[in-house]
């Protein structure tokens, strides 16, 4: 009754179950799903990748410019910035290749979502295999990268390739998410269901706190321990 968070995996807690169902219960989608609690965002972003990388028995992933995703070894080869983030830390973790993301103020022609989307096709398909990629991430609304909104119709293109190419398509809703673009989750703005999503920062508060909920079978995937 006093104690306020305790190793989950010692002493089991109704508070910690019941986070996970909310989650499950108003993240995009009516699938079936499972939601795993972490400390923090880059530590959620890194769980993610690594149950795609189980689910998928693959190993690229896939990120975009601008993109911000953490400061470990790991999310801090996702994130694009190098200073401050990545100068002077590298060498970086492997199978992490970068995509044009569309910015619609600075982008070169009328469609920018089109044109970007084209062109993570073609980097996929030509320069990495898209039978190669296990995951496919992105901010719905990248922060540090700007906070630059992406086009509408982008994210939905991505994440039906995602789809008919067998890619886990993940939405780095870290800060986006959670009320902050006037819905629950920046994805919901175009109806676009991932499946994976990262929450941390508003999730509590200021308590350190982060999740990954996921579609069932995606994070069922995952042997007993390994997170």
């Amino acid at each position: 009754a006093r104690f306020t968070h305790t190793c989950f995996m010692v002493t089991e807690y109704a508070p910690a179950v019941d986070i996970a169902a909310t989650l499950n219960r108003i993240t995009p989608g009516d699938h079936e799903k499972r939601t795993a609690l972490f400390t923090t965002g880059a530590e959620a972003v890194e769980n993610a990748i690594k149950i795609a990388r189980t689910h998928t028995g693959r190993s690229a992933v896939v990120v975009l410019s601008h993109a911000y995703h953490g400061r470990t070894l790991l999310t801090m080869t996702m994130t694009a910035k190098n200073v401050p983030y990545k100068e002077g830390f590298g060498p970086y973790a492997p199978e992490v290749y970068r995509v044009p993301s569309p910015y619609p103020y600075r982008w070169n022609g009328q469609d920018a979502a089109q044109e970007a989307y084209d062109q993570l096709v073609d980097v996929i398909t030509t320069q990495i295999g898209a039978h190669n990629v296990a995951a496919i991430i992105a901010e719905p609304i990248q922060g540090e990268g700007g906070f630059i909104v992406p086009p509408e119709g982008y994210l939905p293109k991505v994440a039906a390739f995602a789809k008919d190419n067998g890619i886990v398509f993940i939405a780095d809703e870290i800060q986006a998410g959670l009320g902050r673009t006037g819905r629950m989750f920046a994805v919901d703005h175009e109806g676009v269901v991932p499946d994976m999503i990262t929450t941390a920062k508003a999730l509590a508060g200021g308590m350190p706190l982060a999740a990954v909920t996921g579609r069932a079978e995606i994070m069922d995937s995952v042997p007993a321990g390994g997170l």
